[in-house]
């Protein structure tokens, strides 16, 4: 696990990248909430970095249903963020 979380990060170095990873081929729909999470974990530790992907996805073209699962996913993780300050 550690290995392709190493290989993720190295792989995807900003938020933008990632974003265009999602829409490439609409990659967004093929996650679930649980995907979502661990997208979150691996690459956001900080409210700043988060803030940035939340403004990309609320920018994008993606569907509602979907838009509104990420930033839902976005805004427990920054609770969590915050809690463990």
């Amino acid at each position: 696990m550690e290995l392709s979380t190493n290989i993720l990060r190295k792989s995807i170095k900003n938020e933008n990248t990632l974003v265009d990873l999602l829409n490439s081929f609409e990659n967004y729909k093929i996650l679930n909430k649980k995907g979502i999470r661990s997208i979150l974990l691996i690459y956001f530790n900080s409210l700043d970095s988060l803030e940035s992907f939340r403004k990309l996805i609320l920018k994008s073209k993606w569907d509602i249903s979907y838009k509104e699962m990420f930033l839902n996913e976005i805004d427990d993780y920054q609770r969590l963020l915050l809690k463990n300050r």
